[in-house]
């Protein structure tokens, strides 16, 4: 009897661990598909530069009926300084009240505000209240806490794994831009309507049609990060029992890590350099930290102009507004492909390599772009896609680079204060933008994005 009993159980232990290991297994492949639905409406600037002129327009066919009148560009210039504030405190709340407890919250203040622009478009000050600071918060706190959930589920494949499903802002934008021209534009009407070096539209079904993109997209987005929340089953346990799991596992990428002091380990399968769990207090104290700040100043004013611009760029030679959306569409469709690609180059190359290919390579294209505009349209809607790929995973990759510099545990609030450098850049960037296009023109401005 005693030798049946052992001989079960030496038996049975494999297929209990193999069985333990694919429950787990399937765990991680709901969590990482539920936060791809989460996370694909995290990147309103990817599809704001294609619904900018028709706000431009909107306003435009309204300034007698507004009050004060405010600038198209300002919403995403406070988005973008909101959001950063918000990832800034972001680690603190998450380490208080759990990542699901930030999830919940963030995804109920996403839905509210999406809805509410519905109505807030009407006045542009409201506009800038509802787009810019309430979705600023809610991105803000819903990007770094995804990020740490993903360097948690999959540490060992990091990078390759953030810029897969990194791809899911991209599809939620492409998604919207494509819903923007039908629901908007579908009769591919002509901007006809030239106001201080802007070409905007005068066909009134189009300035009709405005309000109703963000009540159509909102009803589609609250559908499907829903379902992602559902995925995700929003339980701390459910973290717990997959990361419990990976530390009970001994795998050859965490015996190729060496550790040179207590301060610092470099993974030998990933040529990243992993930092200790340094807090906000502790990072800025470190010359590296500066570097990441001054790195990702540098980039934001080129990021801002073509994500923001590229359209109403190009309508100054291409009149057909179903191009310029289709260019936007391509730009998304590479995205998709190449933020996976740019995960594994980091993990293949490093991160700071990686950082400085991006930033080379939006700066030649965006100086392409200026050359382009003015003699092929075709060329332009080419190199529109190329900045793109490169310029849009310039979160992905500083929100690596940080985390993998200075650790995962404060990384939401470690992102928040490398970001920070930007904030006067994206207060200036509307005064800027117009002054340097009155006294200028378009080329000039977008000439210091490529510098």
């Amino acid at each position: 009897k005693r030798f049946c009993e052992k001989l079960k159980h030496i038996v049975s232990s494999p297929l209990q661990a193999k069985i333990q290991t694919m429950a787990v297994g399937s765990k991680r492949i709901l969590v990482l598909i539920g936060i791809l639905l989460i996370k694909s409406p995290l990147s309103p600037l990817s599809y704001y530069g294609n619904l900018l002129p028709y706000l431009a327009s909107y306003y435009y066919a309204r300034r007698d009926e507004i009050f004060m009148h405010v600038d198209p560009l300002w919403p995403p210039s406070i988005y973008r300084c909101i959001y950063t504030l918000t990832m800034i405190f972001t680690s603190p709340l998450e380490l208080r009240f759990g990542l699901c407890s930030c999830i919940v919250a963030g995804l109920l203040l996403l839905w509210t505000s999406i809805m509410c622009c519905f109505f807030a478009v009407q006045g542009p000050l409201a506009f800038v209240s509802i787009f810019g600071v309430t979705h600023g918060i809610a991105v803000g706190i819903l990007y770094p806490t995804t990020l740490k959930i993903l360097l948690q589920t999959m540490p060992q494949k990091a990078g390759f794994i953030a810029g897969l499903l990194d791809s899911g802002p991209v599809l939620g934008s492409l998604a919207n831009i494509g819903l923007s021209f039908f629901v908007i534009n579908p009769g591919n009407s002509k901007p006809d309507l030239h106001v201080d070096n802007k070409v905007l539209f005068s066909d009134p079904n189009v300035i009709h049609r405005v309000p109703y993109f963000f009540l159509i997209a909102g009803a589609v987005m609250i559908a499907y990060t829903a379902v992602g929340l559902i995925l995700n089953k929003c339980d701390n346990t459910n973290y717990h029992s997959i990361l419990s799991h990976d530390d009970s596992d001994v795998t050859p990428d965490e015996e190729s890590q060496t550790c040179d002091d207590q301060s610092q380990c470099v993974d030998k399968s990933t040529k990243l350099v992993v930092q200790a769990e340094l807090c906000p207090r502790e990072a800025i104290r470190t010359g590296k930290f500066w570097c990441v700040w001054l790195c990702f100043i540098c980039t934001s004013h080129t990021s801002h102009l073509h994500m923001n611009l590229y359209k109403q760029y190009g309508q100054l030679v291409i009149r057909s507004d179903s191009v310029l959306v289709g260019a936007g569409i391509l730009s998304m469709l590479g995205t998709v492909f190449a933020r996976p690609c740019i995960g594994l180059f980091s993990d293949k190359f490093g991160i700071r390599k990686t950082t400085l290919a991006i930033s080379v390579l939006s700066s030649i294209f965006m100086f392409m772009m200026v050359i382009s505009n003015n003699r092929h349209s075709w060329v332009y809607v080419i190199l529109v896609v190329m900045e793109f790929v490169c310029i849009s995973p310039q979160t992905l990759v500083f929100g690596l680079l940080t985390t993998f510099e200075f650790g995962k545990t404060h990384c939401a609030s470690n992102f928040g204060l490398a970001c920070s450098g930007n904030l006067m850049i994206m207060l200036l960037e509307p005064f800027f933008a117009s002054s340097v296009i009155g006294a200028f023109g378009w080329d000039w401005l977008f000439l210091t994005g490529a510098i």
